[in-house]
């Protein structure tokens, strides 16, 4: 398979078609692929791969990052972020229908997805003692601070996602992170979708993020305000400098 064949292969699951796909002739320890926004190259190491399915694969998902960057706008710094897993998920749907990208062993997938659920039934158990602990620690006027930092070593944030999961009664039929993920959603309607779909709603901007935003755009007012009057002073010394050396 080439790379022309792969473009054609990927051409059936987007409108956004223009891009092009570039294998390097090489083999990376890093990354089997990679996108470029400013260019729209699709880049697959293909020496990595053994079989032509995991090729695909890659290509797939340089693809969900290309669909995220037309339609969305990319963000470098969490690429995998946003709607891009909800892009590959969907591209990955479509090939396996369409036989283009053949899934592993079912059987073999459940054990794993059985295993994994199972760390969502000891996390509720986990947020179920800290809050006996917690309310233990306020009738003695101790701090609980003390439990999850120095004897569990563990972030407030991180035991407070145990605490809710158990709190809210998240099923234990999803895995773990997702569980905690769910648990942060405030609509119980939308929750439940959630659970179902097995997706969570992409978050607006935090107030503290829109904060920062806000920052960006004052620090960068100042900064052309600046380059602009050193701008001038330019000019004005090199104006200065032709008549020194008219003289």
């Amino acid at each position: 398979m080439n790379q022309d064949e792969v473009k054609s292969i990927l051409d059936k699951y987007t409108d956004h078609k223009e891009y092009t796909v570039i294998f390097s002739g090489k083999a990376s320890k890093k990354v089997d692929g990679l996108y470029h926004p400013d260019t729209k190259e699709i880049i697959i190491h293909n020496k990595n791969f053994q079989n032509e399915n995991s090729l695909i694969y890659t290509a797939l998902h340089e693809l969900a990052h290309h669909i995220d960057n037309m339609e969305n706008g990319i963000v470098q710094r969490n690429a995998h972020g946003g709607q891009w897993p909800t892009i590959l998920h969907e591209l990955i749907e479509k090939a396996i229908e369409n036989q283009d990208f053949i899934p592993i062993d079912p059987e073999k997938v459940s054990n794993a997805v059985r295993a994994n659920n199972m760390q969502t039934k000891y996390l509720k158990e986990f947020g179920k003692v800290c809050i006996q602990l917690m309310d233990h620690c306020m009738t003695r006027d101790y701090p609980f601070e003390d439990i999850y930092l120095r004897v569990l070593k563990m972030k407030k944030g991180e035991v407070l996602k145990a605490m809710k999961v158990f709190g809210l009664d998240i099923s234990e039929e999803i895995g773990p992170d997702m569980a905690k993920k769910v648990a942060q959603i405030k609509n119980p309607a939308e929750r439940e979708e959630a659970i179902k779909s097995g997706e969570v709603p992409t978050n607006t901007p935090s107030k503290k993020e829109m904060d920062e935003y806000a920052y960006l755009e004052a620090e960068k007012k100042k900064l052309v305000k600046t380059i602009s009057k050193a701008e001038s002073r330019l000019a004005e010394i090199e104006l200065a400098l032709e008549g020194k050396n008219d003289n």
